[in-house]
């Protein structure tokens, strides 16, 4: 959970609140340069992790790890010291563009990590060798963390991205520290999972957009990228496949994305987890604002998603009432 404004000028926020209480009980009217009308956040924001950065180790070092399963949740003993949140700037939205204004230097206040730990041994143990990240537009942005770690843990990963614009996916400000290349050819997701080991044939994207490749160089094969929705492809790729018991889905996006994958991966026979994104209040399980409907033993309830989430495995889900 993060504040949007600096912790200084939250204070002088909650200050002039205060004030403004004051001059109403004592005169029942504000001062005039007091009275601030413009729309201000009171809550914090919650927001996955996006990538994280870790001492004496590039970024892309990732892609040159291999591991044995075996040893890699025993040498799983790096811990970052730096992480990234990565967010879309919503026109009217009053905390995203707060939380553009911020400068480097300043101090926010922020909870956590909040949330259930996956187990990602577990997953190994269960016989999980290849995960498959699915994400719809900046649902894709918490995959990358767990592409991260389950690079860590030796998993064979591919990548299936759903967006409505390739040219969304240029970067639009100079990261040149965490690429090697040209920072302006830098392809959000493309070029991170890259970097963390994925070679461009794991990587299938689709977008909404006709003629939308045309001059556009992302560095894929074409039969990787196609216009349409990512379920579309997703489909026609494990009808390829002879092996499935060994996959694990790892989703985030739209909800219409998230019940079509349900259906493909119930088909198909395929364990699939989601993270449910909801707005939340206090991120502690406290004021009920963040429940999704689930079932457990065809029981139905209400599990709160920072508390008993975000990652929720599918057949837990009660997709009927999503």
């Amino acid at each position: 959970m993060v504040d949007t404004l600096p912790y200084q000028k939250r204070k002088d926020i909650e200050e002039r609140s205060t004030i403004r209480s004051l001059a109403t009980s004592k005169n029942g009217f504000y001062h005039d340069d007091i009275i601030d009308l413009s729309p201000k956040s009171f809550l914090k924001r919650p927001f996955s992790i996006h990538r994280s950065f870790h001492k004496n180790f590039e970024w892309n070092s990732l892609k040159d790890m291999s591991l044995p399963p075996i040893l890699a949740s025993i040498t799983h003993t790096v811990f970052p010291h730096k992480f990234e949140i990565f967010y879309k700037l919503i026109e009217n939205g009053i905390g995203t563009n707060e939380l553009k204004q911020m400068k480097k230097g300043d101090a926010f206040q922020t909870l956590g990590p909040l949330g259930k730990r996956p187990n990602l041994a577990k997953w190994q143990k269960e016989g999980i060798e290849e995960v498959h990240l699915i994400g719809g537009g900046v649902g894709m942005a918490p995959l990358m963390f767990f592409g991260q770690a389950l690079k860590y843990y030796s998993f064979r990963i591919k990548a299936f991205i759903g967006i409505d614009s390739i040219d969304t996916l240029l970067y639009k400000a100079p990261f040149g520290k965490t690429f090697k290349d040209d920072p302006s050819k830098a392809y959000v997701y493309i070029d991170n999972l890259r970097n963390i080991g994925l070679h461009s044939n794991d990587i299938h994207i689709t977008f909404e957009k006709k003629d939308e490749t045309s001059g556009i160089n992302i560095g894929l094969p074409k039969t990787n990228y196609r216009q349409g929705f990512i379920s579309q492809p997703y489909a026609s790729y494990l009808d390829k496949l002879d092996v499935t018991d060994n996959i694990l889905v790892l989703t985030c996006g739209p909800k219409p994305m998230l019940k079509a994958l349900e259906k493909i991966t119930s088909e198909a026979n395929i364990r699939m987890k989601v993270l449910l994104e909801k707005r939340m209040g206090c991120g502690i399980g406290v004021c009920m604002s963040c429940v999704c409907p689930t079932k457990k033993n065809n029981v139905e309830q209400y599990s709160r998603v920072c508390m008993e989430g975000p990652l929720f495995d599918s057949k837990d889900i009660d997709w009927e009432k999503l």
